[in-house]
């Protein structure tokens, strides 16, 4: 099947979050050196593949200052695609995937890099399924997110985060012509570790309401298959510099948890809230037909 609108929607809502908590809201830390770990039960990466992970997660992607590459045994390594020299770095998990073949195995990896207030995923899961059925870590200052599990192949999430789920749309007439009036109801769940760290991030896209987000076509999206740059580095204002804002944020509401059963199977310590977003895009959605 050929990409759908609803894919756009979601991926192009993601960029536009994501850059909002760490370039508009200062959501990251400062740049740190950290050591990436090789671990070799990695069930999502190819055996050809090596995967060395940092002590944390997510690495900041945004920006031009973002580093493009890394540090294998002392030397400075670019990021490439290439399959002849495939070496990319993975912000989402926090990793580095590298060949072996090509740069040798039992490597001394490091580099500099800034970590997020809030960890952003896109999800499929409904709330019920995200708030019950998965496990999450609180992120401790004094024990990385590695110390915290015993084998990285687990599927967990790292607190604080936010998760971007795609509800439900309909198309309403707008004009002649055939266009109408995409209405897509965005849910984000957001997860903290403080009231101070939540109420934050309500407060803030509360405030989006009114503003206008970007759309990028499949191919525009900044991020590969392990969620390494393309063609780093990317920067969300230069993405969008050439670009008229075509989704409306039309409505914001936020909300917080207060159900303590379903509260307290999430973790102690770990504060809920919703962050419902209406989006208005204008289209013509019989262009496919």
């Amino acid at each position: 099947m050929i990409v759908q609108f609803d894919h756009i929607i979601q991926s192009s809502f993601y960029l536009w979050f994501d850059d909002r908590l760490t370039r508009i809201a200062s959501g990251v830390s400062a740049p740190q050196s950290m050591n990436f770990t090789h671990y070799s039960e990695t069930s999502d990466v190819p055996p050809n593949l090596d995967a060395y992970y940092s002590p944390y997660r997510q690495l900041v992607s945004n920006g031009d200052d973002v580093p493009t590459g890394v540090y294998l045994n002392g030397a400075f390594t670019p990021q490439s695609n290439d399959p002849s020299s495939y070496m990319v770095i993975d912000h989402n998990q926090g990793r580095v995937i590298l060949d072996p073949n090509v740069y040798g195995s039992n490597l001394s990896v490091s580099g500099d890099f800034r970590t997020k207030d809030f960890n952003v995923y896109m999800t499929n899961d409904t709330e019920e399924e995200l708030l019950i059925e998965n496990t999450f870590i609180i992120e401790d200052k004094n024990e990385t997110q590695l110390e915290s599990v015993s084998k990285l192949n687990i599927d967990h999430y790292v607190v604080p985060a936010a998760f971007i789920t795609l509800g439900t749309s309909s198309n309403e007439p707008f004009a002649l012509g055939g266009l109408d009036q995409t209405i897509v109801n965005m849910r984000v769940v957001a997860m903290a570790d403080s009231n101070y760290g939540l109420d934050g991030i309500l407060s803030h896209f509360r405030d989006t309401k009114n503003i206008g987000a970007y759309e990028f076509q499949f191919e525009e999206f900044p991020y590969g298959e392990f969620f390494h740059i393309k063609s780093p580095p990317y920067s969300y204002p230069t993405a969008i510099s050439s670009k008229s804002p075509g989704i409306w944020i039309e409505d914001v509401n936020t909300s917080k948890l207060y159900d303590r059963n379903r509260v307290l199977k999430l973790g102690k310590g770990i504060k809920v809230g919703f962050i419902d977003f209406r989006l208005n895009v204008v289209r013509d959605p019989r262009i496919y037909s």
